[in-house]
């Protein structure tokens, strides 16, 4: 048709209603798909939307869509940006998510996402940007967590995950990369936000994110951190080893 060949279609802040249908998949071309803030949108996301192979941002934030993340999501593989926040969604993460190499920004915030993380999260290794905030998601937080060693913002906060804090997160406090001999490409990323607060987790946050200026937030009467800052934990965090060691 005569939109077969458009590569960018932003419908945000529109006061769209309805659903986003299912011939969105005949624009083989898009790279943006941008539905977000229309508040009104709703049904569940077409499986069709795969069809859009070239995508590298599909944004559908802040709407009323239901039903579940389509499993052959993970055939968007140029993806850099997935953003489903502020919207109805419920199910689990389908661990297709993990064929999704590209993403530098995944944000399911504020949604009905239940179930565990899959492990395949670990995959995404090119991912600055996690938000899982104001789910139902469930279990532990895999230790795969720490191979997404370019993350500086995480945040978990107000699901119902368990167990303990993997030791594989001291991976993201401090990284560095690029080139040491050139003297121009250094660049140091470390998780500057983690929030796992509102859960039940357990264990402790290791002793080298002290050293950043992390903002970090737990529930202080179950995990150790010395780094926490804010008055409810203050009368929790005081060190009973040195900081120069880790906690086992």
């Amino acid at each position: 048709g005569m939109f077969g060949q458009l590569t960018y279609l932003d419908c945000s802040y529109n006061d769209l209603k309805g659903y986003i249908p299912s011939e969105i998949g005949m624009l083989g071309q898009l790279t943006y798909l941008d539905f977000q803030w229309n508040f009104y949108l709703t049904g569940s996301i077409p499986s069709q939307i795969s069809q859009i192979t070239n995508l590298q941002r599909l944004l559908l934030g802040s709407n009323q869509l239901s039903g579940t993340i389509p499993s052959k999501i993970g055939m968007l593989t140029q993806l850099s940006y997935l953003d489903f926040y502020d919207n109805r969604l419920a199910g689990s993460l389908a661990t297709e998510i993990g064929m999704l190499t590209r993403l530098t920004h995944l944000d399911f915030y504020e949604n009905n996402l239940a179930g565990s993380i899959a492990t395949e999260i670990g995959l995404l290794n090119q991912l600055l940007h996690l938000d899982f905030y104001n789910n139902s998601l469930t279990g532990p937080i895999p230790s795969e967590i720490g191979m997404l060693n370019k993350l500086t913002y995480l945040d978990f906060y107000n699901n119902g995950l368990t167990g303990s804090i993997p030791a594989e997160i001291s991976n993201l406090s401090d990284q560095l990369s690029g080139s040491i001999t050139s003297g121009i490409d250094i660049s140091i990323t470390y998780l500057q936000w983690l929030d796992l607060k509102g859960n039940q987790l357990s264990g402790s946050i290791p002793f080298s994110f002290c050293k950043m200026d992390s903002y970090i937030t737990v529930d202080c009467e179950e995990v150790v951190c010395h780094c926490c800052k804010y008055p409810e934990c203050t009368q929790y965090n005081m060190p009973t080893t040195s900081p120069t060691m880790s906690l086992q």
